[in-house]
């Protein structure tokens, strides 16, 4: 299950550099949808830096926009994430 986006516009770094991140599903027109992965192993999300970087990600995509819901892997294969995405896109 990969349909992984590229370069939503977000805004320049300090360097004056776009940042680029990378969201594994873009629902038009606002909704991104990221699936966390080994939430049960100490991994990339669930570190005190993998974390925090998630955090700042989802709270720079809502400065310009974007709702970010998040997802296990486990919500994905059980159908509750479709459930989720299919009642937020309803709700607009």
């Amino acid at each position: 299950m990969q349909n992984q986006v590229d370069g939503l516009p977000f805004p320049a770094d300090a360097k004056g550099k776009p940042r680029r991140w990378v969201s594994d599903f873009y629902i038009v027109p606002n909704l991104l949808v990221e699936v966390d992965g080994q939430v049960w192993q100490k991994g990339g999300h669930t570190s005190g830096t993998g974390y925090t970087q998630d955090r700042e990600r989802d709270a720079e995509a809502l400065c310009y926009g974007y709702r970010t819901l998040r997802v296990t892997s486990q919500q994905v294969e059980s159908d509750k994430a479709i459930d989720w995405v299919e009642r937020i896109v309803k709700s607009k």
